[in-house]
């Protein structure tokens, strides 16, 4: 990726256990590690979370240090996962948590994966308790339901953009633009059923559409009607559906940076000038931001046409179509199928 044309220089980094993760079902606690009841843990939690929870292999584990944006096609590839824990279980045991949760925000589970800490801050704040003839440990854990939900939301919008870029005219039945003109709808059509969808009857047929949709959902809303004045109930075609289908994903990617920001930091550089950099608050508004990369035009991705993996195209012909190694494979396919 090139920075040069930013205006903000891209400063971080993030953390990967050095030993992994793995999905377990334990005990929500609360944040001095007792299990109170279902009414004191509502209290806590605004909604309980349900599991089964992210939490380390080993509580006392070194972490590794990398660069995502050294990764520009890193939001693509967590966007083409399976919602399915053991995609996400691989994806976080090779690029860590999505979000670091403040110990406000945290959920807290009595985790069996631990090694015993003697330190005196472990001691002091009481870390590991035995219930019965199991030794726990009070740990922060990320809920099941976080890690589907988030993949779930850049998946849909990630598939908007490349339709976008593709100008797919299959956006004609997702995206609906009111007939006033100032708020988008659309359509949260579950990505593995795309190419099976019968567009004609999906803009015509509502129980057909009821069938493959998640929910109609609107982010865009710009004006408010005057007093006594009401929307029109007709909806349309917008004319120009790709205008239509920027206004959705640019919004859906503001209202996501909101809730997962980027902060503005300086450093000096090698000459002594002072630099500006954003520094993004998690892995997850860091992709977020390499989506909006993209749409801008600054990350340049393509997918092969063999495997339909994503490749950043810095450094490649402006032709290239295919990795080399598969279509190499495809050659050796082809030859075979003539030889038999």
């Amino acid at each position: 990726m090139n920075a040069s044309a930013q205006k903000f220089e891209l400063s971080f980094t993030w953390q990967k256990p050095s030993v992994g993760y793995e999905w377990e079902d334990c005990p929500v606690c609360d944040h001095w590690g007792e299990i109170p009841d279902r009414s004191k843990l509502e209290q806590i939690y605004e909604d309980i979370p349900d599991g089964p929870y992210l939490t380390e292999l080993d509580g006392s584990q070194s972490l590794i240090s990398w660069k995502p944006f050294e990764h520009p096609a890193l939001f693509a590839q967590f966007a083409d996962l399976k919602p399915e824990k053991d995609a996400l279980l691989q994806w976080a045991n090779q690029y860590g948590r999505l979000i670091d949760f403040s110990y406000k925000d945290a959920v807290f589970v009595l985790s069996k994966n631990f090694a015993i800490d003697n330190s005196m801050w472990a001691l002091h704040n009481k870390r590991h308790y035995k219930k019965g003839e199991q030794m726990y440990c009070r740990v922060k854990a990320d809920p099941w339901p976080f890690w589907r939900n988030e993949q779930r939301q850049l998946s849909f919008i990630t598939m908007l953009w490349e339709m976008l870029s593709n100008k797919d005219p299959r956006l004609n039945g997702i995206i609906m633009w009111a007939h006033e003109g100032q708020r988008v709808y659309v359509y949260k059509i579950k990505k593995e059923l795309l190419n099976e969808i019968d567009f004609e009857k999906f803009r015509t047929n509502e129980d057909y559409l009821l069938e493959h949709t998640i929910t109609r959902d609107l982010l865009f809303d710009v004006r408010y009607p005057k007093e006594g004045q009401e929307w029109m109930a007709h909806y349309c075609r917008f004319p120009d559906i790709m205008k239509a289908t920027f206004i959705y994903i640019q919004s859906a990617i503001n209202r996501k940076l909101y809730e997962y920001p980027l902060n503005i930091g300086f450093r000096m550089s090698e000459d002594g000038l002072v630099r500006k950099s954003l520094v993004p608050t998690s892995l997850l508004s860091a992709m977020w931001y390499q989506l909006y990369l993209a749409m801008s035009g600054e990350i340049k991705l393509r997918r092969c046409s063999i495997c339909e993996k994503w490749e950043n195209m810095e450094g490649h012909r402006v032709n290239w179509s295919k990795h080399a190694a598969c279509a190499n494979n495809e050659r050796v396919k082809r030859s075979r199928s003539k030889k038999a």
